[in-house]
């Protein structure tokens, strides 16, 4: 389970954590942003997906708990009030701080994806005029790129999740479906740490090959 891995509090982040909270902690503390359309989704949940239930506790507690861990290993630190997103890219290449990644990281990944699902079905959205033509480009069409979309995330093997990133920067940057798994980042400051395979599927020769 992603909860019980990204909560399993290594003894170095535990004695980092007891000489920070001698300082005592800053007013301000992480805490579960609210969504758009919050009020309909603690109603109703995201039908076809998440009953009501389903969405409190795959976002309002999960959400939550990984909050209040990331707010207990960064109290009185120079992390403290950091922005999960800013943190993840700050920690990534430091192997000491990896829970402290992993938290973050999942932090942003959940947030990100609860925030942009739409559940007013008579609401149509399409893509903006400068990324209609890089999709086309890359994909033929709309519809092919949902179709891959869709087929990647149903090929992946483990928990994790599918992303529609820009390589590059500026308007003529390529795009292309990515997958990261467990607290994997897509975030191009945080590339090393992407997570692109589920390590946990791998033999012993792949997981040779991939290091």
């Amino acid at each position: 389970m992603i909860l019980r891995s990204l909560t399993r509090r290594p003894a170095a982040v535990s004695s980092f954590v007891q000489r920070a909270c001698r300082t005592p902690p800053a007013r301000f503390r992480h805490s579960v942003a609210p969504l758009l359309n919050q009020t309909d989704l603690d109603t109703n949940g995201i039908p076809g997906l998440f009953s009501k239930e389903g969405f409190d506790i795959a976002y309002n507690q999960y959400q939550g708990h990984i909050l209040q861990q990331l707010n207990d290993s960064t109290v009185g630190t120079e992390y403290d009030n950091v922005d999960p997103k800013t943190l993840l890219v700050n920690v990534a290449r430091d192997p000491t701080r990896a829970y402290l990644f992993n938290l973050a990281s999942m932090a942003f990944n959940n947030h990100f994806f609860f925030r942009g699902i739409q559940t007013n079905p008579s609401l149509t959205t399409s893509p903006t005029n400068h990324l209609t033509p890089l999709i086309n480009q890359h994909f033929t069409s709309l519809d092919s790129l949902r179709e891959t979309f869709l087929l990647t995330a149903d090929a992946m093997f483990g928990p994790g999740f599918v992303w529609l990133v820009q390589t590059d920067e500026g308007a003529t940057g390529s795009l292309r479906i990515l997958t990261t798994y467990l607290a994997g980042s897509p975030i191009s400051g945080a590339h090393y740490r992407q997570q692109s395979v589920d390590a946990n599927t791998l033999n012993a020769e792949t997981s040779i090959e991939q290091n």
